[in-house]
């Protein structure tokens, strides 16, 4: 089974993503990416963020331990439930290693995990909803509502690139 990843098909649609003129002063701040530890091996998934984030207009500086040595952010694995204050060294770890910079990544619970450390955004906000991320004005959002919110991106993605290949799962297991 082959996987490609959202960020993968939205690099080469040329999404348009314009900031208004207030935002400015955020867009020509530089930002570093927090690569997702399950998508450490990833390259191609490392090169459609940054091409993403450039195609934005975006400066993404180089961070220690990006990609292939990305850091955990500290949630993985429920750490913060077992053992909260290990969970926090590595928010902190991340926190200095990105400095006055914001940082974007592409997993939920990286956005939400960091954000209480230090400014970080999800990805897909910054690409649908600029103003918003610029302004300070997104929160990361909770269960239930995530599971509404990848239904209304699919919705949204389907209407803006209808040449791109979705599959709904119709195979069930066997009782």
């Amino acid at each position: 089974m082959s996987v490609e990843t959202v960020y993968e098909v939205l690099d080469p649609a040329n999404l348009p993503c314009t900031f208004s003129d207030a935002s400015t002063s955020f867009k020509a701040s530089p930002l570093v990416v927090h690569d997702p530890c399950p998508l450490r091996d990833q390259t191609q998934v490392h090169e459609s963020v940054r091409s993403l984030l450039a195609g934005m207009g975006m400066t993404v500086e180089k961070m220690a331990f990006e990609k292939k040595r990305t850091l955990c952010c500290g949630e993985g694995g429920a750490v913060g439930f077992i053992d909260a204050a290990l969970a926090r060294t590595w928010i902190e770890k991340r926190k200095k290693t990105a400095g006055t910079r914001s940082i974007v990544t592409y997993c939920a619970g990286c956005a939400s995990f960091l954000n209480r450390a230090t400014p970080t955004f999800h990805l897909l906000d910054l690409l649908f909803f600029p103003d918003y991320v610029a302004w300070g004005h997104f929160r990361a959002v909770k269960a239930p509502l995530t599971y509404f919110h990848r239904l209304a991106l699919k919705r949204k993605i389907k209407k803006n690139l209808p040449q791109a290949v979705f599959r709904e799962r119709k195979h069930r297991p066997p009782a």
